[in-house]
């Protein structure tokens, strides 16, 4: 499917505010910063309302704080934007109801990385412009 610009930045934008955002609370719960629990609180509140082991809530954590790292640089877009869609899947679902409105963040959040799942990261990406590099080197080396 070709792209125009416009298509590619809105891409970026999209990129830029679930990263902005998901890094924002992510830093909360890891790192305790902006007055966040940190990452005991957290891992404690995961395991008394999920019933998960420290270690896979520690590793939620860390998962959901590098995708959006990765979806901000374009790298590996579609499986780092699934990995943030199934963790702020699971904070909407932790809400109990989509009418609560603590859900409704985590929701468009979702939104926003599954619409990257099936667009990708587009031309303003890593991957983008890695693909576009080994596309030229091919290029060169038939001629």
């Amino acid at each position: 499917m070709k792209r125009d610009r416009p298509s590619d930045i809105g891409l970026l934008l999209l990129r830029m505010i679930l990263f902005a955002i998901v890094v924002y609370y992510g830093s909360q719960k890891l790192f305790g910063a902006f007055g966040g629990p940190g990452l005991a609180s957290t891992i404690t509140e995961l395991r008394n309302k999920f019933h998960i082991t420290p270690e896979m809530a520690q590793g939620i954590l860390i998962t959901e704080f590098s995708c959006a790292i990765a979806v901000l640089l374009g790298f590996l877009t579609r499986i780092a934007a699934f990995a943030c869609a199934c963790t702020t899947a699971m904070t909407v679902y932790s809400f109990g109801t989509l009418a609560n409105k603590d859900a409704q963040l985590p929701l468009v959040l979702c939104t926003i990385a599954l619409a990257l799942v099936f667009t990708g990261g587009g031309r303003a990406s890593l991957e983008w412009m890695m693909v576009r590099g080994r596309k030229r080197s091919a290029k060169l080396a038939k001629s």
